[in-house]
């Protein structure tokens, strides 16, 4: 099945809280990876895939950025990703 960036973002958003803008995949050196300050904000940021499409099912990229959320957060006094993001100063 095939799947556009795009979708996959606001699928994760709606799943995870985290707001929109704060979500981004890209492409480098034939991995995906998640972006923006979600992605700053995780361990570990690549999705070992070359294409959207490898992953079988839009749940399957849902479950992928939740799980790396859940682990960003873990030894956080924070409950949220999107708290965590926020309470950090960008700004630097």
């Amino acid at each position: 099945m095939k799947f556009s960036a795009k979708a996959i973002i606001n699928a994760a958003s709606e799943a995870s809280g985290v707001k929109v803008e704060n979500i981004e995949l890209f492409q480098d050196d034939g991995f995906y990876y998640w972006g923006g300050k979600a992605g700053a904000s995780m361990r570990g940021s690549c999705i070992y895939v070359n294409r959207l499409s490898d992953f079988d099912s839009l749940e399957r990229w849902v479950d992928d950025f939740t799980s790396k959320c859940e682990e960003a957060i873990r030894n956080t006094d924070h409950s949220t990703m999107q708290e965590y993001i926020d309470s950090i100063d960008w700004e630097i």
